[in-house]
C-alpha cells in the first residue's frame, strides 16, 4: 500500500507539473509582446525563390503549433525560405476584434517565432471564418505595421512581385478575397487581374493566385461554381500556372487540361479528416 500511494503521489506532481509548464506556455502565447523585426525579403534579383503556402491554420492549438516547428525546421536545414502564403482562416472560430486582439500574439506572433520564419514576410488573404465579425482588422493591421510586422494584408486584394527572370518578374502572386462572390463584388478583382497580368507584366515566368476557396476540389465542400463560373476564365485567358487555396481541410493536387494546377492546402492547423473521395 505504501508503495502505491508513493506511485499515486508521484503521477499527481507529474500532472501538476505538466499543468503548470501547459499553462506558462499559453501564458507566453497570450500576454508577450512580439518585437518588432527587421524583415528578410527576397532581392528584386533573385532567381529562385522558395515558400511556404497553407490554410485553416488558425486555431491555435497543438496542430498549428506542429507544423509550425515542422515548418522552422525545414526552413532552418535549407536556408532558403522567403516568405510564407496563408490561405485563409487565418483566426478560428470568428476572425480578429481589432489589431490588439490577444489572438495577434497566440496564434501568429508568437506560434511562428523560430530563427527563420520570425524575420520573414506572411502574405494572407482573408478566409470565410476570418470575416465572421471584423476581417478589415487582419488588414489594418498590416497597414499599421502592428507587432512584428511581418503580417502582409495591404487590402482585400493585392499583388507582389519576386525575384527576376531575364529582366522581367520571375514570380507574380495575385492574391484574392474569394469570401466576395458577386459578380458586382468579384468585378473590381476581376478588372485588377487582368491588369496585373496584362503586358508588360505578363512577362512575369510564373503566375500563382491564391485565394481561401477552391476552384476545383474534391473534398466535402466541392468545387466553388462562382469561381468556376468568374474566375476561372481570367486565370485561363492570362495563363495562370497555379491556384493556391484552403478551406477543405486537406492537402489535394489537381490537374486539367487547359486550367492552371490546383493545389489545395488547408492542413496548416486543423487535423485532417478521416475521409476518402474516389476520384475518376
Amino acid at each position: 500500500m505504501a508503495s502505491l500511494r508513493k506511485i499515486t503521489i508521484r503521477l499527481a506532481m507529474l500532472v501538476g507539473l505538466v499543468g503548470v509548464a501547459t499553462l506558462a506556455v499559453l501564458a507566453y502565447h497570450l500576454l508577450s509582446t512580439p518585437q518588432r523585426v527587421a524583415l528578410v525579403v527576397p532581392s528584386v534579383t533573385a532567381t529562385r525563390i522558395s515558400f511556404f503556402a497553407l490554410g485553416d491554420q488558425g486555431a491555435g492549438w497543438l496542430d498549428q503549433w506542429s507544423v509550425a516547428r515542422s515548418m522552422e525546421k525545414v526552413a532552418e536545414k535549407t536556408g532558403n525560405l522567403d516568405f510564407v502564403i496563408f490561405l485563409g482562416d487565418n483566426f478560428y472560430n470568428d476572425g480578429i476584434q481589432s489589431t490588439e486582439d490577444r489572438q495577434w500574439n497566440w496564434k501568429f506572433e508568437n506560434m511562428y517565432s523560430g530563427t527563420k520564419l520570425a524575420t520573414i514576410p506572411f502574405y494572407a488573404v482573408l478566409g470565410n471564418h476570418d470575416v465572421q465579425v471584423y476581417g478589415e482588422a487582419q488588414i489594418q493591421y498590416s497597414r499599421k505595421q502592428a507587432g512584428s510586422g511581418r503580417w502582409q494584408m495591404p487590402g482585400h486584394y493585392y499583388s507582389r512581385d519576386f525575384g527576376t527572370d531575364n529582366g522581367h518578374p520571375l514570380l507574380r502572386v495575385f492574391f484574392v478575397d474569394s469570401n466576395v462572390l458577386t459578380p458586382e463584388g468579384m468585378a473590381k478583382q476581376l478588372r485588377f487581374i487582368e491588369e496585373s497580368f496584362a503586358p508588360p507584366a505578363s512577362q512575369a515566368t510564373w503566375r500563382i493566385v491564391a485565394a481561401h476557396h477552391p476552384i476545383r476540389n474534391f473534398g466535402k465542400h466541392g468545387e466553388t461554381p462562382e469561381l468556376v463560373s468568374a474566375l476561372l476564365p481570367i486565370l485561363k485567358k492570362n495563363h495562370v500556372d497555379l491556384y493556391m487555396a484552403g478551406h477543405d481541410h486537406n492537402q489535394q493536387l489537381i490537374v486539367r487540361d487547359g486550367e492552371p494546377y490546383y493545389v489545395i492546402s488547408g492542413a496548416g492547423g486543423k487535423s485532417i479528416p478521416l475521409y476518402t473521395t474516389h476520384m475518376t
